[in-house]
């Protein structure tokens, strides 16, 4: 818990942004940090966790959302300045935004189980649903079709994560390194 209490601190202080007036912009270095969160939370289940499909689903997701930090970092770099301007849009992007990380952090305010692997979930739902509204302002507000198309995947991919962590609370997520395990995953 004090690893991913840490890590939850660094992301919120990351987050706290300056509005650049540029929606695409402030998407990427709102979710960069959010995402590196994800991975310090899934470092720390690797640390300690035992259950071994929850330690294959954070190394994914640890691959996963470096992948889509390395991706969202060469999408800015590469917007035409043309698509960088202040929009009417931006009071409500960041509302959005907001109100999506006041949500997450309520729902991340879990009295600990004393089972790594259940403060574990119990934390990254709420943390990856943030995720998902953050990605869904983006597709709503942004301008940008490269990172509109990141912003896709991030709400496909985490949602995946979400229903595999939920079937693993029930009992009913295959082992991992199964075919079936893998076939499962890739078409929640």
């Amino acid at each position: 818990m004090a690893k991913s209490n840490a890590a939850l601190n660094r992301m919120m202080a990351a987050m706290k942004i300056r509005p650049s007036h540029d929606i695409d912009k402030d998407f990427v270095e709102m979710m960069v940090p959010h995402h590196q969160g994800a991975i310090d939370m899934a470092q720390a289940e690797l640390s300690y966790g035992h259950n071994e499909k929850l330690r294959a689903m954070a190394q994914e997701i640890i691959v996963t959302q470096q992948e889509d930090i390395a991706t969202m970092q060469f999408a800015l770099v590469n917007i035409p300045t043309s698509t960088s301007q202040f929009t009417k849009d931006e009071g409500p992007f960041l509302a959005l935004n907001n109100a999506a990380m006041t949500k997450m952090m309520a729902g991340m305010m879990i009295r600990p189980f004393h089972n790594v692997d259940k403060d574990f979930v119990e934390m990254m739902l709420p943390h990856h649903q943030g995720a998902i509204d953050m990605a869904q302002a983006e597709l709503r507000y942004g301008h940008s079709e490269p990172l509109r198309g990141i912003a896709q995947e991030i709400i496909a991919t985490q949602q995946q994560q979400i229903v595999a962590m939920q079937l693993d609370e029930r009992g009913l997520l295959p082992s991992p390194g199964s075919s079936f395990h893998l076939l499962f995953l890739t078409n929640i």
